[in-house]
């Protein structure tokens, strides 16, 4: 990737997955621990895979296939207890070491054959120090 001055950027991808609320490359949550971020990832999570409105928003159609990665303890039993219904399209990933380059390759090959449309990592307050 090239560096470009932000005065001569141009956009080029239409592809919201949500069109306005998430993009196609990178959107951030951040918060104050239990200020709900968990809970509206699994609210947008859902209005992919179910096709379902959000915010006054339709997302974009497709057969969406999620990967999230957790840090909590016990984060995947709350995901199943929060959305059972979605669990056939979302997927878990453990925490990879962001050092660990072999691990990222691994896991970057793992999301292209499963053909993930979305990864959410839900850190939480206490790992931040790593």
């Amino acid at each position: 990737m090239t560096l470009i001055l932000g005065c001569d950027w141009l956009e080029t991808s239409e592809e919201w997955l949500i069109p306005g609320l998430i993009c196609d490359s990178l959107t951030l949550l951040s918060g104050e621990p239990k200020s709900g971020k968990t809970s509206l990832a699994g609210h947008l999570i859902r209005s992919l895979i179910l096709q379902q409105e959000i915010l006054g928003l339709m997302p974009t159609e497709g057969d969406f296939k999620i990967c999230w990665m957790g840090t909590d303890s016990k984060w995947q039993r709350e995901l199943q207890d929060r959305i059972p219904d979605l669990m056939s399209k979302v997927y878990f990933k453990t925490l990879i070491n962001f050092k660990d380059e072999e691990g990222w390759v691994d896991f970057i090959r793992e999301i292209s054959e499963t053909e993930i449309r979305l990864l959410v990592i839900d850190r939480s307050e206490e790992h931040t120090s790593e």
